[in-house]
């Protein structure tokens, strides 16, 4: 807002805001800051996303579940946010985080484990396993899609389970 100061030009007025890191209300000295300090903004990029709001939402199209980051300000896959805290740092962008069991919304940490690049990722999923249901080889050729399911037979099991119809070999596995 502004407003016509003592000497005559215009000064822009701020309101008081809540720090983004420790949220202490404060009187910024600019507009756009989101921290108190230089010391909240450090400690907001070097600290491991602690400040959570969990507020769940499910990609419909990818299966993975995403939560809401109030340090980054965006929201953020949860299986990378589970894999940071348990590394004590944040993940590089190159750094991969895979479902041990193919399942995308199963974030055990026990089902997570960190891949350097997504070459590697691409290499553990480049097996010769063959599908659970039609028993096709998953391999370049035959897509792997999850849930040790070849494409197609995913799709079905999908589209059968958003009619309310899951068959029992498109199940997730029970979570502990």
């Amino acid at each position: 807002m502004k407003r016509r100061g003592e000497d005559g030009k215009f000064k822009l007025t701020l309101w008081p805001i809540k720090c983004a890191w420790c949220e202490t209300i404060f009187q910024p000295s600019q507009e756009g800051l989101k921290f108190c300090n230089h010391a909240c903004y450090i400690e907001s990029t070097r600290k491991v996303a602690r400040k959570l709001e969990y507020v769940k939402t499910r990609d419909t199209r990818s299966g993975y579940i995403f939560v809401r980051d109030t340090a980054r300000g965006k929201a953020v896959q949860e299986h990378r946010v589970i894999m940071e805290n348990y590394l004590g740092r944040r993940l590089l962008r190159s750094e991969v985080v895979h479902h041990k069991n193919g399942v995308r919304d199963d974030n055990r940490l026990e089902n997570l484990e960190l891949l350097a690049s997504q070459s590697e990722h691409r290499r553990r999923h480049a097996t010769d396993d063959p599908c659970t249901r039609c028993g096709r080889i998953l391999n370049r050729a035959v897509k792997h899609a999850g849930r040790g399911l070849c494409k197609p037979c995913y799709l079905v099991g999908f589209r059968l389970r958003r009619k309310g119809l899951a068959p029992d070999w498109f199940r997730a596995p029970e979570k502990l």
